[in-house]
């Protein structure tokens, strides 16, 4: 199996993974868990680079920063609806471009 081959299944099987991390990090919203919360964000960062999903890794690193302190950060719910689409768009073979989602560009002009 060439490289391609093996990232695109790593990638099928992040993705096949993703709806569970997703609906833990809802359950931490809320429950107001403010540590899991941070964690989740911080692990889809990193995961996000590791397997190719860069606007993951964008958009959670954004909400890592401002989860710091284990503070559930305003527009939590956004960049969860966020993952939702990014998930939706990437399982049927479809690029994201977050700077052209309103619901993004309203996420990173907040505070």
């Amino acid at each position: 199996m060439d490289f391609e081959a093996m990232m695109a299944e790593l990638q099928q099987e992040y993705l096949a993974e993703l709806p569970n991390i997703i609906s833990n990090l809802k359950t931490a919203h809320q429950q107001t868990n403010g540590e899991e919360v941070h964690r989740i964000f911080h692990q889809l960062k990193g995961s996000g680079k590791t397997y190719g999903f860069d606007e993951i890794t964008e958009l959670c690193k954004i909400m890592e920063e401002r989860s710091m302190g284990n503070i559930i950060p305003k527009k939590t719910e956004t960049a969860i609806q966020l993952l939702e689409h990014i998930l939706n768009k990437r399982s049927n073979k479809e690029s994201v471009h977050l700077n052209k989602e309103p619901s993004y560009i309203e996420l990173i002009q907040s505070q």
